[in-house]
């Protein structure tokens, strides 16, 4: 999802909601919750370089480089 695409979906929405993140993906729901609950820490632009590893996981170096691309990333916990 790009920036405007999520400015556009939160402009419809009351601004005085809080935000709550979920995922249901198997690998980061502990045994039988069914779904992981999120809460957003930071939103911020940082330029990265996103690899692969070995095991096609996904892996992200923080360089700061103008040579990387940039994004917009959002810091996020479970910790509610």
């Amino acid at each position: 999802m790009k920036v405007k695409d999520l400015i556009q979906k939160l402009s419809k929405l009351n601004g005085e909601l809080e935000i709550l993140c979920y995922t249901e993906d198997e690998s980061l729901v502990a045994g039988g919750e069914g779904v992981k609950a999120l809460d957003i820490l930071d939103i911020s632009e940082t330029k990265l370089k996103v690899t692969r590893n070995v095991d096609h996981k996904v892996q992200l170096k923080f360089t700061g480089s103008s040579a990387d691309r940039a994004y917009a990333l959002i810091e996020i916990t479970s910790d509610l």
